[in-house]
C-alpha cells in the first residue's frame, strides 16, 4: 500500500463508526505494514483500539465472520467496533500483549507473533490446561457451524471467497500419484450443505489469556463443509504433535476434536467424521508443502508425516478419531510402536 494513513483520515473513519468525539485527539502507532496491509494501534478516549487498513477485501472478509460468529456465539472474541466501507478500515477491540498469548507459540515453543505484529510476553504462564483451552475452541467452531448450516448464498453475497480445499489440492503436484484421491476427497467434501467457515483455522489463529480465548479473523469469507475447519485445525496439530515428539500433545489435539463434536448435531456427526479422516492427512501432505507452515519441522519430522498421510490417504472409509489413535502410536516412543498394523483391515483407496 502506498504510504501510510495518516492521523486525520483515521480520526475521520474513527468519527464515522461513533467511535470517538468530534474533539478527541489520537495516539497512532504503526504497527506492521504489509501486502497491502497495514495494522495500527490506536489510543482514543481513554481506551485502546486495533485498526486495520486494507484494499483487499480482508477488513470485510473478517467483520463479516466476527459478527456473524457473534450472533451464534455470545462470548465471541475479537469484537469487532466498527467497519468503514468506504476506506477499507476494520476496528475491533485491542487485546493486550501483556494478558494475550498465541497457541502457536506455546505449542512449538519458538518465537511467534499474534498474527497482527505484536509480540507475546516471553515468560510462560504457571501452566497452561491446552486440553480446557482446545476444547473451548472447539466448541466455539462447532457451534458457529451447526448454527449457520445452508450458509452459502450469505456469504458469497457478502465478500469474495475462498475454497479452503485449494490448500491440498496443490499438493496433488508435488504428489501425482495421489492426485486422484485428493481430488475425490474434495469432491465429496464440496457436495456438502454449506456452512460458515473460518477457513484459515490453525493455531496461529487462537489467542488466549487465563480466562479467554479470541480468534483471528480470516482475510476472506469461506462457506462449505463444516469437515474443512475441524481438519485444518487438526491438521496443524498433528504436525506439532509429530515435531514436539509428544503422544500428551496428541491427546491435547483431541480435545479440540471432542469440543467439536459435542457442540454438532448428533445425526451429522458420523458423516463428518469420516470426512475429517481423510481431510486431515490430506491437510497434513499440503502442509509439507508450504514453507511457512512446515518451517519447524526437521527433515526426521517430514519424513514421518509423509509417510504417515500418504499410508493413510492409500485407505478409505476411515474416522478422525482413527487418525488420531494411529498417531499416536507414531509418535510415542519415536515411532517405535507399529502403528499400521492395527489399520490393515481398512479397505484401500482404490477398490
Amino acid at each position: 500500500m502506498a504510504g501510510t494513513l495518516k492521523d486525520e483520515a483515521i480520526l475521520l473513519a474513527l468519527k464515522a463508526m461513533t467511535l470517538v468525539k468530534t474533539d478527541d485527539a489520537l495516539e497512532v502507532e504503526l504497527l506492521s505494514d504489509q501486502d497491502q496491509c497495514q495494522t495500527y494501534k490506536v489510543w482514543a478516549d481513554g481506551r485502546t483500539l486495533l485498526l486495520r487498513s486494507s484494499v483487499n477485501g480482508g477488513g470485510a472478509a473478517t467483520h463479516f465472520y466476527a459478527t456473524t460468529a457473534a450472533l451464534h456465539v455470545p462470548d465471541f472474541r475479537r469484537k469487532v467496533l466498527g467497519y468503514d466501507t468506504e476506506r477499507g478500515i476494520l476496528v475491533e477491540e485491542w487485546l493486550e500483549p501483556g494478558k494475550y498469548k498465541s497457541l502457536a507459540h506455546e505449542l512449538l515453543q519458538e518465537p511467534a507473533s499474534s498474527g497482527w505484529s505484536t509480540c507475546f510476553r516471553a515468560e510462560e504462564f504457571s501452566q497452561i490446561d491446552f486440553e480446557s483451552l482446545l476444547f473451548d475452541v472447539g466448541e466455539k467452531i462447532g457451534k458457529i457451524h451447526s448454527r449457520t448450516r445452508g450458509f452459502g448464498h450469505d456469504a458469497k453475497a457478502a465478500t469474495p471467497q475462498v475454497d479452503p480445499s485449494e490448500k491440498y489440492l496443490r499438493s496433488a503436484k508435488a504428489y501425482p500419484h495421489m492426485a486422484n484421491r485428493l481430488r475425490a476427497i474434495a469432491e465429496q467434501s464440496a457436495r456438502v450443505e454449506p456452512v460458515l467457515l473460518h477457513g484459515h483455522l490453525s493455531p496461529s489463529s487462537v489467542l488466549f489469556s487465563e480466562e479467554h480465548v479470541a480468534l483471528i479473523g480470516p482475510d476472506h469469507v469461506a462457506s462449505g463443509d463444516p469437515a474443512l475447519d475441524l481438519a485444518q485445525m487438526m491438521a496443524h496439530l498433528c504436525l506439532a504433535s509429530v515435531h514436539r515428539g509428544s503422544s500428551i500433545l496428541v491427546t491435547s489435539a483431541g480435545a479440540f476434536h471432542l469440543g467439536y463434536a459435542r457442540t454438532i448435531e448428533v445425526g451429522d456427526k458420523p458423516a463428518i467424521m469420516h470426512r475429517a479422516g481423510p481431510l486431515t492427512v490430506a491437510f497434513m501432505l499440503a502442509l509439507l508443502e508450504d514453507e511457512q507452515a512446515s518451517s519447524f519441522l526437521t527433515f526426521e519430522n517430514k519424513e514421518i508425516i509423509l509417510d504417515f498421510s500418504q499410508w493413510w490417504l492409500g485407505r478409505r472409509d476411515y474416522t478422525l478419531g482413527q487418525v488420531r489413535y494411529a498417531l499416536w502410536d507414531a509418535v510415542d516412543l519415536g515411532g517405535a510402536l507399529d502403528w499400521r498394523a492395527k489399520f490393515e483391515s481398512l479397505p484401500s483407496a482404490n477398490d
